[in-house]
């Protein structure tokens, strides 16, 4: 239940879910049942590709960001706010 890292959105890409698994299968993190099963009955996939991920030298906790700034984040990741914590866009400053 923390920010532990960030990394810059380099791709974004829709398509029915045979096709994400080939272009994609070596770089999704689990086997092709597993897959199947998460997109049983689904019309469309998307995969969203990462590029120059950074660990964080202290990770930023879920308690304290959402005390500081209302901080709400969806299960995996999330695009950053200007109102989010100043730590958080030096990290992405960072990558560049």
């Amino acid at each position: 239940m923390a920010v532990v890292g960030v990394a810059t959105l380099t791709a974004v890409e829709t398509a029915p879910p045979d096709t994400i698994w080939r272009r994609h299968r070596r770089r999704v993190g689990l086997g092709r049942s597993e897959y199947d099963q998460y997109f049983d009955g689904a019309e469309a996939a998307t995969a969203l590709t990462i590029g120059t991920p950074l660990r964080l030298d202290t990770p930023h906790g879920l308690a304290a960001l959402r005390a500081e700034t209302g901080f709400r984040p969806p299960q995996s990741y999330r695009y950053l706010s200007p109102l989010d914590p100043e730590a958080l866009h030096a990290a992405v400053g960072q990558l560049s």
